[in-house]
């Protein structure tokens, strides 16, 4: 059986790769300005509820186990346990027990862990439970800046949130900008700004922050695969292929070198 951290970094992982296959879903057309699109406002989910009902779809072993979880004189360590059993099933349910523990626990890195795992959810789970799942991660990552106002993790992951589940995103291309304003050379927010760049059209400034987190941080190759799919809807065929090559020379996830190279044939194949 698999320990909750080693899921975990199944998640992670999961997360990158799906972001990065995104890239190939649509690789034809111009790129045409838009506005970053904003979810439609939803009632709230009670996950409470919703995290009963999924402890009730597992077996009773695990059932079980839940409930003399939930009756550890540690309460921090049983919310935590519990998360990693309902990590496999569902990811807003764990999400949920590791906002409990944060409550607890009460510490910075408790709840950007329960934030986090909230953000991934938003991929992962439910699509009906995506609007809930992006405000309980900015309630998290709040109270993580509450407790440490200079964490630039907390206020890139606040303004990601912003940006892509709230309806006021410029909010969180302003936080965003204001960890660049503090760290210029903080790579997880400069990819945020580049994503969001490429989603709203900007390409030629999409192509400035790609280009400049390579400078920053040589060894963050997806920048390359950002770059070919900039180049490609710009119409520059060649430096497209160029960069999503050197991508493949520094890779060894087959299964995205498998899409870059169906991509790469794909451009090649296209008539200017």
């Amino acid at each position: 059986m698999k320990s909750p951290k080693t899921i975990q970094i199944a998640v992670v992982f999961g997360i990158i790769t799906l972001t990065v296959l995104l890239y190939f879903a649509n690789k034809k057309g111009k790129p045409v300005k838009r506005e970053i699109p904003k979810l439609e406002a939803t009632a709230a989910i009670n996950l409470e509820s919703y995290s009963d009902s999924v402890i009730q779809s597992l077996d009773n072993a695990n059932k079980l186990l839940v409930n003399e979880m939930k009756q550890f004189s540690d309460k921090a360590k049983g919310f935590d346990s519990i998360s990693g059993i309902l990590l496999a099933r569902s990811v807003a349910s764990s999400a949920f027990f590791l906002e409990k523990s944060a409550e607890v626990k009460a510490s910075n890195l408790a709840w950007k862990k329960a934030g986090m795992l909230y953000y991934k959810a938003t991929r992962f789970d439910q699509p009906y439970l995506k609007q809930t799942l992006f405000s309980k991660a900015i309630e998290c990552y709040d109270q993580a800046l509450k407790l440490d106002t200079n964490d630039l993790e907390a206020s890139t992951m606040l303004g990601t949130c912003f940006v892509e589940g709230s309806s006021q995103p410029m909010n969180g291309i302003m936080l965003l900008r204001k960890v660049i304003s503090k760290d210029s050379t903080y790579v997880d927010a400069q990819v945020q700004l580049g994503l969001f760049a490429i989603q709203s059209g900007q390409m030629d400034k999409a192509l400035d922050r790609f280009n400049k987190i390579l400078k920053i941080k040589p060894d963050y190759i997806q920048s390359y695969i950002y770059l070919g799919q900039i180049y490609a809807d710009m119409g520059k065929k060649e430096q497209a292929i160029e960069m999503l090559e050197l991508y493949m020379k520094k890779s060894n996830d087959n299964i995205i070198n498998q899409q870059v190279e169906e991509f790469i044939n794909e451009l090649k194949n296209t008539k200017k």
